[in-house]
């Protein structure tokens, strides 16, 4: 194999993984800026009732909720990077679910230990933080 192909793959690496873990650590200030793109959907054909109806993965989860976990929660909490409690690790959920969900979404609003305020998704409403955490600290979807 191309040693340079090899050099360049591992920086890639590298790279890619200090970008995760600069989002785990707490340091919104000098954290790398992120843009996120406009996703522009097309519309289904069909009648308004497709419209409404939520668009739900094969294990029951609203896929909304499934891109923003992917987008904003899975680079600290697939790993516990930072101490984050692992997704789908039922005993690391149970404590901090024990505090209640109202006092978790005030944790995650305003940040907490190495969390940043709003846990990376700035534009998330109280009820999306509630489906996150549901989806997190519930069972591995199949």
């Amino acid at each position: 194999m191309n040693k340079s192909l090899t050099r360049n793959t591992i920086s890639i690496w590298l790279a890619v993984v200090f970008l995760g873990l600069s989002a785990c650590s707490g340091d919104t200030e000098n954290a790398p800026a992120v843009a996120e793109s406009p996703v522009v959907a097309a519309e289904p054909e069909g009648s308004a009732e497709l419209e409404s109806q939520t668009e739900v993965s094969a294990g029951g989860v609203d896929k909304d909720i499934i891109a923003i976990y992917q987008r904003s929660c899975i680079s600290c909490h697939m790993s516990g990077a930072a101490g984050a409690p692992k997704s789908h690790d039922a005993a690391a959920w149970a404590p901090i679910l024990a505090k209640g969900m109202d006092a978790l979404i005030t944790s995650i609003k305003e940040g907490l230990n190495a969390m940043p305020p709003k846990g990376m998704c700035f534009d998330c409403s109280d009820e999306q933080y509630r489906a996150l955490v549901d989806y997190m600290a519930g069972p591995q979807p199949d």
